[in-house]
């Protein structure tokens, strides 16, 4: 095959994100829309970190370049510092936003259009400090990557400034 094709075909393959058309299940090629979230503390106005899990209509999760994954069906979720964006093919999507047991839950239904830029602003406002209240969480059973650790303990609310969380092998 002529490596020109090769490259073309490669092409066709990569998310909308370059401009590119992909193919759907019916077969038609389809331009993909882009999903921009923002995570914030509505007190500082500042990106917040926290677990997020995005469906599909067919329950297929998706999440965006470069995250922190967890994967162990059916749990699957990935973490975001507080921004993500992601290439997603024209549907509707339903997205949970979760900090740790102090916030709760913020689930949003997101239609995402062909061509098109979706952004949408999560406020995570929490319900309680159980750290003013002198009681600190701990979970030390853990199937989870060391290297992703210090995202996963900023996503569960473990950067309180009168936390310290050391962790040895």
């Amino acid at each position: 095959m002529n490596p020109y094709c090769l490259l073309l075909t490669a092409l066709c393959l990569l998310p909308s994100t370059y401009g590119l058309a992909q193919e759907s299940v019916r077969g038609v090629a389809e331009i993909w829309g882009e999903l921009r979230v923002s995570v914030v503390d509505p007190d500082t106005g500042k990106p917040t970190p926290a677990r997020c899990y995005l469906t599909d209509p067919t329950r297929q999760s998706w999440s965006p370049p470069g995250a922190v994954n967890y994967v162990k069906p059916p749990e699957r979720h990935f973490i975001t510092t507080g921004e993500f964006r992601i290439a997603l093919p024209p549907r509707t999507y339903n997205l949970v936003v979760e900090r740790g047991p102090e916030y709760p839950s913020h689930p949003r239904e997101i239609e995402i259009r062909s061509g098109e830029t979706r952004e949408e602003k999560i406020e995570l406002t929490r319900w309680i400090s159980m750290n003013l209240r002198g009681w600190y969480s701990g979970d030390l059973h853990n199937h989870r990557d060391l290297a992703d650790m210090d995202q996963l303990l900023l996503a569960e609310v473990w950067n309180s400034p009168r936390a310290t969380v050391c962790m040895h092998l």
